[in-house]
Parts: structure tokens; C-alpha cells; sequence
């Protein structure tokens, strides 16, 4: 996760931190870069990340230059430290913290270069520095910061795909949900209106089978009525005849 990766950047820088006491001569400096770092690291631990990603890689960027100071200018191999605080402010900050430390790191680099150039710093390990130094590294700083934008940008599209392929997919499983919850319904609904119908044509075949036995049209009758409010459910049932001018209609 993202919390697991401030946590463990983090403790690499304090690590590596800790360990350059023995070749730097700005010991105070180094151990205050440290105590920062251990306290951001111990904040999230418990939770509070967002101090970490902004310490850890101005800590990156602080000690490499110390290194650069203090060794051969801009020839030094702390150069690779500051380019490596753009990296880590991209993965912490995202964008606009890689943007910013990428110019922060192009800042610094042609600070000390024009620096040495002019004569202004002369670096301990001595090294000639030339103009062509000075626009070369800058312009590959900017082709990572330039990259590394690229690829933040094109991992953001992605992950926003994911979700919104996600959230349509979570969508569209709802949908087949209720599609089969009603379904179901219709299926028991119409089994269940068939087995009725088929009830009432087994109670008709049963009460033409009873009926067929009777030959007093009188006695058919009221056999009709009863079976019929028996194997029905009526509470009453009667049967109307017309008289013999199908003028009225009697019970």
C-alpha cells in the first residue's frame, strides 16, 4: 500500500543518513536531517504520513548536496542522490511535488556550477567544471521530471479506468441481480398459477365424474351447487333457469 511505501522509503533515507556521519564534516546538520526523518517516520507508523512525504525527500535533496559540497561539485555522486529526491517527491507527491523538486534539483545543480565555473567555489576534491556540464545535466533532469509526469499521469488514466470499469461492472452484476430476483418472481408466480389452474381442472374432471352418475335433473342440480361450493371454496353458489317464455330468471 502507499502508507507501506512512505514507511519504507523513509527508513532508507534514515539509514542512509545515518551512515554518511562518517563522511561528511557537517555532523550537526546531518544528525538534525536524522532526527527529522525519525520523527516523520515514527508519526506514520501511527497513521501520519503526509510529514514524511514532504521531509523525505528534502532530506534526500539536503544531504546530497552536502555531499557535493564537500567532495567534487557538481562531478560528485551525490548528484545521483538529487536526482534521486525528484524520484522519490514523485512517488510521495505525485506531480506537482516532482515538478517542484525537479526544479529545486536543476536550482541547486547550476547554483554550485556556475558557482565553480566563476570561480566563486572551489570544490574540496578538485574537478574542472565546464559550461557544457552546466546545461547538460539540468536538460537531463528535466527529461526524468518530463518522464516520470508522463508515467504518474498515465498511471492515474489507468487506475481511473479501473474504477470506472469497476463501478460499471459492479453496475452491471446489480442489474443481472435483479433481473434474476425477478425472474424468479414470475417463474413461482405462473408455477404457482398453473398448479391452480391445474387444481381447478383436476376439481372439474372430479365433479363431472360425480355428476355423471345422477339422472334426476332436479337432484343434478342441487348436486352441482353443493360439489361446486365444496371443491371451490363458495360459500354460496346457485344456478338461475329461465321459465319457459325467458322472461325471468328463477333460482
Amino acid at each position: 500500500s502507499f502508507h507501506r511505501l512512505v514507511v519504507t522509503v523513509q527508513a532508507i533515507v534514515l539509514g542512509g543518513t545515518l551512515s554518511i556521519l562518517l563522511f561528511v564534516t557537517n555532523v550537526p546538520l546531518t544528525l538534525t536531517l536524522a532526527a527529522f526523518i525519525a520523527v516523520t517516520l515514527l508519526l506514520s507508523l501511527i497513521g501520519i504520513a503526509w510529514p514524511g512525504q514532504i521531509v523525505t525527500p528534502i532530506a534526500i535533496a539536503v544531504v546530497s548536496t552536502i555531499f557535493m559540497l564537500e567532495g567534487s561539485g557538481v562531478h560528485d555522486t551525490g548528484l545521483i542522490g538529487l536526482i534521486g529526491s525528484v524520484v522519490v517527491a514523485g512517488l510521495l507527491l505525485g506531480a506537482h511535488g516532482l515538478v517542484t523538486f525537479g526544479i529545486l534539483a536543476i536550482v541547486i545543480f547550476v547554483s554550485i556550477a556556475v558557482a565553480e565555473v566563476s570561480g566563486f567555489f572551489v570544490p574540496p576534491v578538485p574537478a574542472v567544471t565546464t559550461l557544457q556540464e552546466v546545461f547538460l545535466i539540468p536538460l537531463l533532469v528535466g527529461a526524468i521530471v518530463f518522464s516520470l509526469r508522463m508515467l504518474i499521469n498515465r498511471l492515474r488514466q489507468i487506475a481511473r479506468q479501473a474504477r470506472e470499469n469497476e463501478q460499471t461492472q459492479i453496475a452491471t452484476n446489480r442489474e443481472l441481480l435483479q433481473l434474476r430476483d425477478s425472474l424468479e418472481t414470475r417463474m413461482f408466480e405462473r408455477t404457482a398459477e398453473l398448479q391452480r389452474r391445474a387444481a381447478q381442472m383436476e376439481t372439474v374432471a372430479s365433479t363431472a365424474r360425480s355428476l355423471t352418475t345422477i339422472q334426476e335433473p332436479e337432484q343434478l342440480l342441487s348436486s352441482i351447487c353443493q360439489i361446486v361450493s365444496e371443491k371451490f371454496g363458495f360459500y354460496h353458489t346457485g344456478i338461475f333457469l329461465l321459465d319457459e317464455r325467458s322472461e325471468y330468471a328463477i333460482l
